[in-house]
């Protein structure tokens, strides 16, 4: 099911938010929560609802090290608030709306930041908050 329709199926089904874990074998590639987490680091909202797109490094994320160089650059770190916290985790978000098709589209999009290859198999688990 694409990601968009199983965010409507779970609102459909009472969900008030829904929130997404990738993942690529058995370490996170980055998830999607609530955009309001994250207003008090400074990452501006629209709507409550809002959702956000939070990919995070440290040391021990061994599968996307590469990612992080790139993540480290100038030009990506003016498309996401950055920061650390706690010590040794460091932060890239970005508010990506509340549209599921959006939400989907961001997602594929962010998806290609890490430029896995073809045998990389990314596994998607969704929670509702």
């Amino acid at each position: 099911m694409p990601i968009s329709e199983a965010i409507i199926e779970c609102k459909k089904q009472g969900a008030k938010s829904v929130a997404i874990n990738l993942y690529i074998e058995e370490q996170i590639l980055f998830q999607v929560m609530l955009a309001q987490h994250f207003t008090k680091k400074g990452l501006k909202t629209e709507n409550s609802d809002d959702l956000a797109i939070v990919h995070f490094f440290n040391k021990n994320k061994t599968l996307t090290l590469d990612a992080w160089e790139r993540f480290k650059l100038d030009k990506m770190e003016n498309n996401f608030l950055h920061y650390e916290e706690p010590k040794g985790i460091f932060f890239y978000v970005k508010n990506i709306g509340r549209n599921p098709k959006s939400i989907e589209q961001e997602i594929q999009k962010d998806i290609l930041l890490y430029e896995l290859n073809n045998e990389s198999k990314i596994s998607i688990e969704y929670t509702r908050e």
